[in-house]
């Protein structure tokens, strides 16, 4: 409930349907890294003896970055060896999201993306090539006129997942928002 209602900016999470045990997470990439400007998906899969236990956390969002494996799997020590009980959603978020501009190159997962990090602009190449350009450029036009730019998610599950993301972005709050989307959303 803390992440919630705390407003740190780039993270969020909730849960995912009726199940406590599944939530959804965001991370935008911090600014002045290889990954500002993007938005990456998680899932967050949490055991029955949570918090004494860590969640599963994965990227569902390609994401080259040395500590991340091609399956979306984080080498991360506080989501393994180091875990705590007094973690919560928000910490490990946070952590993740600095382990995107800060990563350990002495244990990578991706080899690849290790030897490349010392070339800053050449892995922000490689960082782009995961987002699929149609959503990327979609996310960046919208970035400038909405607090909630529309994630550019490589691995959306479903049409009306997209369908959804957009009518969220074209939503300000009014009562009148409901019927222009569902005017504006495509058949099908």
């Amino acid at each position: 409930m803390s992440l919630m209602m705390c407003g740190d900016p780039g993270i969020s999470a909730f849960p995912e349907g009726d199940s406590i045990f599944c939530w959804k997470g965001t991370i935008h990439g911090s600014k002045d890294t290889a990954y500002e400007g993007m938005v990456y998906k998680l899932s967050l899969a949490f055991p029955t003896d949570y918090p004494m236990k860590p969640p599963k956390v994965k990227f569902e969002t390609a994401c080259f970055h040395p500590n991340v494996d091609v399956y979306g799997n984080i080498c991360l020590d506080i989501l393994q060896d180091k875990w705590s009980s007094a973690y919560d959603v928000r910490t490990m978020l946070l952590s993740i999201q600095s382990l995107l501009g800060e990563p350990n190159n002495e244990s990578p997962l991706n080899t690849q993306a290790a030897a490349l990090w010392v070339n800053q602009e050449e892995f922000r190449k490689m960082v782009e090539k995961l987002c699929k350009p149609t959503y990327r450029d979609d996310c960046c036009v919208r970035k400038r006129y909405v607090s909630h730019p529309l994630p550019c998610f490589a691995t959306w599950a479903s049409v009306s997942n997209l369908v959804r993301g957009l009518a969220s972005c074209f939503s300000d709050g009014d009562d009148g928002g409901d019927e222009r989307r569902s005017s504006e959303a495509p058949e099908g």
